[in-house]
């Protein structure tokens, strides 16, 4: 129940060195919502977005966060980087398998019989090959040479695996608002060679197309980072550390300048003086006397 947006653009017109980050920050069960759930993480260079259950998420990132920073300096290529976070979230998988499904559902555990699967192993391999976390996430960092990578947790209907690379095109958006997101990213044709503000404004952009979905806020969360540092930007809050950094009033005003117009008073030159905008406004003319019809004026 969120939008989760990713970008890669580049302070250089070539190589991507720059990621944007950006997510709402509504959380809703079936009783309650709340518009304070935070939804992004950093540590270093790696940064990342959730959606779906956010707690597993963070969970996630925790377990990806150990794996991606213990790599040592000269040895960080999309590679290893990739290979660190299959390592990650395949075995994190895993782990939540064998205790919430496996042990739960499949398993009979006694002093006298030991241990016993209940179904044969045909069931238990389907039933591992359905098996969804219940989260997805946005996780960006860098390679030794300060190239922005970012990847995709979840799983895609056509292909295998848990973790993709998003180099074509280099944005992402995972949520409820997702699709809309996705669409206006499409629709700006944002690239990886594309500016940073320019970028940043076209997933700002993004967010408010993906607002309009029942359980995605306009209360946003930015991240803007490069491999040396990077800037946060929330509603109360701003730790303008990286070398960019904006804010909502500025992302605001380029809104009105360059986002989706309010189309009030779209008319033909023609049309204003035969139809008033509204019907309060239509003045009609005074009734013909009899006169004009030739009568008498006599019942």
């Amino acid at each position: 129940m969120t939008i989760g947006i990713g970008v890669l653009c580049s302070s250089t017109g070539s190589v991507p060195d720059v990621l944007t980050l950006i997510s709402d920050s509504m959380g809703s069960t079936e009783t309650h919502s709340t518009d304070a759930v935070a939804k992004t993480w950093s540590s270093g260079p790696l940064h990342a977005v959730g959606a779906g259950r956010i707690e597993v998420a963070a969970e996630i990132f925790d377990t990806i966060e150990r794996h991606i920073l213990g790599l040592p300096e000269g040895k960080r290529s999309h590679g290893t980087i990739w290979k660190s976070l299959c390592i990650a979230v395949n075995g994190f998988r895993s782990e939540r398998f064998f205790f919430e499904v496996l042990r739960n559902e499949h398993v009979i555990e006694n002093e006298i019989s030991g241990r016993l699967f209940q179904n044969d192993p045909a069931k238990i391999q389907e039933a591992w090959k359905n098996y969804h976390i219940g989260a997805e996430l946005l996780v960006g960092t860098f390679d030794d040479a300060g190239r922005a990578l970012l990847y995709y947790i979840g799983t895609f209907a056509d292909k295998p695996g848990w973790v993709h690379l998003l180099d074509n095109p280099a944005h992402g958006a995972i949520g409820t608002g997702s699709y809309n997101a996705s669409a206006w990213l499409c629709y700006r044709n944002q690239a990886m060679n594309l500016g940073v503000k320019r970028s940043v404004y076209h997933a700002f952009e993004a967010s408010r197309m993906a607002a309009s979905a029942p359980t995605v806020n306009d209360q946003i969360e930015l991240t803007i980072a490069t491999k040396t540092g990077s800037s946060y930007i929330a509603k109360d809050r701003c730790y303008p550390d990286g070398p960019y950094s904006v804010t909502f009033d500025e992302l605001e005003n380029l809104y009105s300048r360059y986002g989706p117009q309010d189309t009030e008073g779209l008319v033909f030159s023609q049309e204003g003086a035969q139809y008033p905008q509204s019907p309060r406004d239509v003045v009609l003319p005074p009734s013909p006397s009899p006169e004009s019809h030739g009568g008498s004026g006599e019942p």
